[in-house]
């Protein structure tokens, strides 16, 4: 059983499917004492055998290591970037106390091998890439159009501003190049409604699953941006999983995993990702294909050695 407060992350979605496990969403917010009477209900009620609480938040990882003495399940966590790396004092908060408390549970999953060094030590780990989204067949092979796509989920980590400035630096809008921003802006609306009157530039808001990765498909080359180290992006995932060229931020993290599947650049320094852009305009399409295909087939093999690894780590065969 997965479970999440608040917020389910696509994450989670797909992790459980690969896993067979269900899933309980309980919403609520800070100080969470609802949040605890309900876990504690749903707990008593089913009696899972294992249990994977979804970090952030911390408060749930306290209370899932506090339960576990009364319902004796196995305790692992599935570790998100923003429980270990923190952008503002109310993250820092909800999170930062309870580190410590990971060495308390039976596994800690990560994301990446470089968030290993974030970890407690003694913390017992095992990494596990994102699962492979689910293709939608018809979306194979789709024509390709003349935009650039962002997968944004408007945080506080993604540059979006910046890549505004440098995709207006490069003249590809008089190419016929359009840069589509996807999300929920709704947490940032100043900041979307800017973008959205810069000459090129459209806003998806909120998109269904089919209609993202019909964009996702359709696109010349995907944008994974981030500024925070230690992330592994779903639009970088998302983007092999299509084997559409990517551009990534230059991170430790994304370049390990990414290879020579991406063309990198550096956030927030000028001109850098404009370089890139060029880049990718004067790379024929078909070797960025065949590069992301080839880096798309080993990590797939990698999460499956990997998932087998958490199903025996978890006892489930």
């Amino acid at each position: 059983m997965i479970i999440a407060w608040r917020k389910l992350s696509r994450r989670s979605r797909n992790l459980a499917r690969w896993l067979g496990a269900e899933i309980k969403l309980i919403p609520g917010g800070p100080p969470y004492a609802a949040s605890y009477m309900k876990t504690a209900r749903y707990l008593e009620k089913t009696r899972p055998r294992v249990v994977i609480g979804q970090l952030p938040q911390g408060p749930l990882l306290w209370t899932l290591t506090r339960l576990r003495r009364r319902f004796k399940y196995l305790l692992a966590v599935d570790i998100h970037t923003g429980f270990l790396v923190h952008d503002n004092l109310k993250s820092w908060i909800l999170n930062k106390p309870f580190r410590r408390m990971l060495r308390e549970v039976d596994l800690a999953i990560i994301h990446n091998d470089p968030m290993m060094e974030l970890l407690p030590e003694g913390t017992p780990t095992l990494v596990v890439y994102d699962p492979p989204p689910s293709i939608i067949p018809r979306l194979i092979g789709r024509v390709k159009r003349g935009y650039l796509l962002v997968p944004a989920a408007w945080a506080p980590d993604e540059p979006l501003e910046y890549i505004v400035t440098e995709y207006r630096s490069t003249g590809l809008r008089d190419k016929g190049i359009e840069l589509i921003i996807t999300g929920d802006y709704s947490r940032k609306r100043r900041l979307g409604t800017r973008l959205a009157a810069t000459p090129g530039v459209r806003l998806t808001g909120f998109l269904r699953d089919d209609e993202y990765y019909s964009m996702i498909a359709g696109a010349k080359a995907v944008i994974a941006a981030t500024t925070r180290e230690y992330t592994m992006l779903s639009a970088a995932w998302e983007a092999l999983a299509y084997t559409r060229p990517i551009v990534a931020s230059q991170t430790r993290t994304l370049m390990l995993v990414l290879g020579d599947a991406a063309l990198y650049f550096k956030p927030g320094v000028r001109g850098s990702l404009a370089d890139a852009l060029e880049r990718l305009m004067d790379t024929r399409l078909d070797e960025l294909e065949a590069r992301v295909e080839e880096r798309r087939k080993r990590l797939h093999e990698k999460f499956e050695e990997q998932v087998r690894r958490l199903r025996k780590a978890l006892g489930l065969g």
